[in-house]
Formats: structure tokens, C-alpha cells, sequence
């Protein structure tokens, strides 16, 4: 039903006032989406069956683990090149963004993460509710604050899957740096963080004590790249698609977990499969007329908010 939901069958009112790449953009939300939902249903975590080689376990990691492992990066590279869409910035243009994603993105940030402190606070005024788990957590200032941000020094807000957000803002917060970077060096110094991020990934050692994923820099200044440099970031897959179609290989190499190149393996993997989805998504919306219903694609942000079932 929500598959069948999402999709409405050549939206003519839409197709007036939205460009093609703008359409297949739209419609790339959707399959990231589906993929954040399933990177938090790992089987085996939750019900105790282990990662120990069998058909389910494999079937747990190609599903869970490494297919939609592009999903994430791929909502960072389409926020920098949402970000810097337009091609101009200014420091009134930065601030009015700023000021949009304090309504779009601190908002609901602040929300949700209250909605589960809330029964921490609630244990503290009825002991009986400290047999249930979720409950039974030291309620301390400290413990409130950190929720928000780095929970008991796990890395992540207490509602984990937000974590994005919480990297969002702060990629957002340092845009300029990023504008200056890609600016003033046409690019090139995009190579340098690619090169950092294809061989660390997020085990920068200067980064390890912040709660932040370097993952989120690097893709947020990709697509950032793509828009200050006026390449349309769906005209240049469709280029790529030949190279997209070798996705299916690195996801097969992954699986064998080299351990050399793992790393990198996986990093290749997580473009050339952002580059496919989007290569599927342009087929869908430009040639078969989909086109992802306005209601449904704002619910985007809720579905991810709920992928998690340990939040209940």
C-alpha cells in the first residue's frame, strides 16, 4: 500500500512548474528512503541470530548493510547540491538559508529527540516504569543535554537515525568554508577530500572525539561542486551510466570483504550505486512519466524518523 501510495501516474501539475532533473531529484528521495528503512531492520541484530555466513545472515548484510549504504550519502550529496542550487552566495543568502533550515531541520530535530526523552523523564517520577529498558536510563542533566547531541559519548543523538540532521546542520553551518574551497580552487581541492574520504572514510583521527561523520562533509561538497560549477548533477550521471552499470560487481566485492581495500571498495560502491539510482529515477520520471506524489515525498523525513523500531 505505501509502495502504491507514492507514485502518482503522470502528474500534470506538477510537470508545468518542475524541470526534468528537478522530477528524477524529486523522485530520488523515495528509493533512499526505502533503503534508510531497511538499513535499521538487520535481522540478526534484533533477534539474536548472528552474521555467521548462512543464507540469512547474507541475505541480512547485502539488504541491510551494503546496498543501502548509498542512501545516506546520497541525501548529503543532494543537500550540497540543493544548498548551492542557484549558483550565487552572499552572506544574506547564507543566513537565509540558515534561517529556513532552523524551521526545516532544528525543529524537528529538537521534537523528535524530546519525544523519546520524555519517558527518561517520566521514570524519574514513577520508579515502576525502570523494569521497562527504554525507560530504565540515569536521568541527570547531563544526560538530557547529551541526547541532543552525542548521547552517553555513543556518537549519536538519542534518536540514532537522526544523526543526519544533526550533521546536516553543522555541514550547513560551514558552508561558506565550502563555497570558499570550491570557489577559489574550481574544484580541485575536491579531489583532496574525495582522496581523504575514499581512504579514511570517517576514521579521520582528529575527528574521532566529535560527533560528526566525515562522510557528510565529503558528499555535501560534492554535490555543493556540481552546483557552483553548473553541472547539472543529472545530465552528469546519465553521462556516467555505463560506469553506474558496474555497481552490481562492487557490491559483489564487498561481500567478500578484501580486507586491503575494503574501504575503498565500499566507498566506490556507494557512487557508482548513488549514480545508478539516479540513473533509474531519470528513466522513471522522464520516459515512464512517474512522478513521486507531493504528500508522500514530504513524509519522507516521518518514514525515517519511525525506520527505527527500537524507538518504540
Amino acid at each position: 500500500i505505501f509502495w502504491m501510495g507514492i507514485f502518482k501516474m503522470s502528474n500534470k501539475a506538477m510537470r508545468r512548474t518542475l524541470t526534468p532533473s528537478e522530477h528524477t531529484l524529486n523522485l530520488f528521495r523515495i528509493p533512499l528512503t526505502i533503503m534508510v528503512v531497511f538499513i535499521h531492520i538487520q535481522g540478526y541484530r534484533n533477534i539474536g541470530i548472528k552474521a555467521d555466513g548462512s543464507i540469512y545472515s547474507i541475505i541480512i548484510e547485502l539488504f541491510s548493510i551494503i546496498i543501502p549504504a548509498i542512501a545516506v550519502p546520497g541525501f548529503f550529496l543532494l543537500s550540497g547540491f540543493l544548498f548551492f542550487h542557484n549558483g550565487r552566495f552572499n552572506l544574506n543568502i547564507y543566513f537565509s538559508k540558515i534561517s529556513r533550515r532552523l524551521r526545516s531541520l532544528m525543529q524537528p530535530y529538537i521534537l523528535w529527540n524530546t519525544f523519546v526523552i520524555i519517558p527518561i523523564v517520566l521514570a524519574t517520577l514513577f520508579p515502576f516504569l525502570k523494569n521497562i529498558s527504554l525507560f530504565n536510563q540515569e536521568f541527570t542533566t547531563k544526560t538530557i543535554l547529551s541526547a541532543f547531541w552525542n548521547y552517553n559519548e555513543t556518537s549519536w543523538p538519542i534518536v540514532v537515525q537522526l544523526w543526519y540532521l544533526r550533521d546536516l546542520m553543522m555541514t550547513c553551518l560551514i558552508s561558506p568554508i565550502i563555497y570558499v574551497l570550491i570557489k577559489y580552487t574550481k574544484g580541485f581541492c575536491l579531489f583532496f577530500i574525495l582522496s581523504i574520504w575514499f581512504g579514511l572514510g570517517d576514521d579521520i583521527k582528529y575527528l574521532q572525539d566529535i560527533p560528526y561523520n566525515f562522510t557528510s562533509f565529503a558528499l555535501f561538497s560534492l554535490g555543493a561542486c556540481f552546483s557552483l560549477l553548473s553541472k547539472d548533477l543529472v545530465h552528469l550521471s546519465n553521462k556516467l551510466k555505463l560506469i553506474s552499470f558496474s555497481y552490481p560487481a562492487f557490491v559483489l566485492l564487498d561481500m567478500l570483504h578484501i580486507t586491503i581495500i575494503d574501504g575503498i571498495i565500499h566507498r566506490l560502491g556507494i557512487l557508482t550505486g548513488i549514480c545508478l539510482v539516479l540513473n533509474l529515477c531519470s528513466s522513471l520520471a522522464n520516459y515512464y512519466k512517474v512522478s513521486p506524489s507531493f504528500d508522500c515525498r514530504n513524509a519522507c523525513f516521518f518514514i525515517v524518523c519511525n525506520s527505527n523500531n527500537e524507538l518504540f
